[in-house]
């Protein structure tokens, strides 16, 4: 239920989650690191593109720092998954990710990560989805590559009002 103006709602929502948002609703969903740019940054700006063609909201921390100040600053900005990429995941053709808040590194295949992210974010869109009734709010979900995005979700209604009796949402004319 959503009492009082859509900022405000938003400002519950942030201080719910101590800004470490969930996978899809997470502005970057992914921060690809490469270990040495002189080596890893090629493998890394194409692993880029993949996922951005994929979908997935992902930036790339390809300044000239030292390794352990680029992942900790991925850390300290909350984003749910680091990639972290040196020699053996480009001679390999894997990744190796680091959820938020975990210390455990998993190195997978590219495809098995696109679908753990997708596994993921999947069941949050379809939910929101089916929860609002169509015919009352527009509801269109798709990815935003924009790193300002707040999330993938975008309503367009006139007025968002909740009803006292249940949790649906339906609009007012």
């Amino acid at each position: 239920v959503i009492f009082g103006s859509i900022e405000r709602f938003i400002g519950i929502l942030i201080e719910h989650f101590a800004g470490a948002f969930p996978l899809w609703l997470a502005p970057t969903q992914v921060k690809v690191i490469p270990v040495k740019n002189e080596y890893h940054l090629e493998y890394s700006k194409e692993l880029f593109k993949l996922l951005e063609e994929k979908g997935i909201r992902v930036a790339l921390a390809d300044r000239e720092e030292k390794l352990g100040y680029r992942i900790r600053e991925a850390q300290m900005k909350k984003i749910p998954y680091q990639l972290v990429l040196g020699d053996k995941e480009r001679d390999e053709r894997t990744v190796t990710y680091r959820q938020y808040g975990e210390q455990k590194a998993t190195t997978v295949t590219v495809d098995e990560f696109a679908m753990i992210v997708f596994d993921v974010t999947r069941p949050a869109m379809r939910f929101l989805a089916l929860s609002l009734r169509p015919s009352t709010v527009n509801v269109a979900v798709a990815p935003l590559n924009c790193p300002a995005t707040a999330s993938a979700i975008v309503l367009s209604a006139k007025k968002l009002v909740a009803s006292p009796i249940s949790t649906s949402i339906s609009t007012s004319t």
